[in-house]
């Protein structure tokens, strides 16, 4: 692989910054109310990322065009009860996500991550969402730039490449100066469908079953950090110049 030093690290928020699994029993106990059981929980969630997964396909396939985020978790939900046999009520459960989805809390390593590589290069937030599902979420760091689905009309899924080419647009630079980490297939897809270098985040020793490929993985931002430490061009940035 070519050498290419980063001067512009992109990152996902969800299941990368913030942990939004730690809210999945908070979220199915108030969905479904007294129905609630840890195993119906879990089932759901676990029914909830492959319908989600099967709507992303279908957008890679060009089969369905953007769909706003409440569109999107509206039908999801729908799906999501129909398959488990549970009456619900589609759009209070996307109210309820959307609510917890902002109540997600920063990983340990997400804090010294940003902190470090942030004094070193600018760090922009990517990310498919929108405004009430990121709610405070947004301050946790003071990001170089923030660019979201809803506001882009686009996820990063799209074989239109139209979100992460607007980081493109906004830095203008060549997309391999752009590092980009998250921790789903999408965010190694979408960065790479724009040229970006690709880093694969996977927390929970997963097996990658796609056939393309990330350029880098790590376990944490721990081990992202001392990646981009060999990757940044220290000499162009000056070190630890950035306040």
């Amino acid at each position: 692989m070519d050498y290419t030093p980063v001067k512009i690290v992109s990152v996902d928020m969800f299941q990368t910054l913030v942990d939004l699994e730690q809210r999945r029993h908070a979220i199915w106990r108030e969905i479904l109310d007294g129905r609630y059981t840890r195993e119906r929980a879990e089932a759901a969630w676990q029914t909830g990322k492959e319908v989600l997964s099967e709507i992303f396909n279908a957008i890679i396939a060009g089969e369905k065009t953007f769909i706003p985020m409440r569109g999107l978790f509206k039908q999801c939900f729908s799906i999501i009860f129909e398959r488990l046999g549970v009456a619900g009520d589609p759009d209070r459960a996307v109210d309820i996500l959307r609510r917890q989805h902002s109540l997600s809390r920063p990983f340990e390593d997400a804090p010294g991550f940003l902190d470090t590589i942030g004094r070193i290069v600018p760090i922009c937030l990517t990310s498919d969402t929108d405004h009430p599902m990121l709610g405070s979420l947004k301050d946790i760091y003071p990001f170089d730039q923030v660019f979201i689905s809803e506001e882009i009309r686009s996820y990063k899924v799209d074989p239109a490449g139209k979100l992460f080419n607007a980081v493109l647009g906004h830095y203008n630079l060549p997309a391999r100066h752009i590092f980009h980490i998250g921790d789903a297939a999408a965010d190694v897809y979408g960065a790479a469908c724009a040229g970006m270098q690709t880093c694969w985040l996977n927390r929970n020793d997963s097996r990658w079953c796609y056939d393309f490929m990330p350029d880098f993985e790590v376990s944490g931002l721990v081990e992202a950090e001392e990646l981009l430490r060999t990757l940044i061009d220290v000499s162009e940035t000056g070190g630890l110049q950035r306040t």
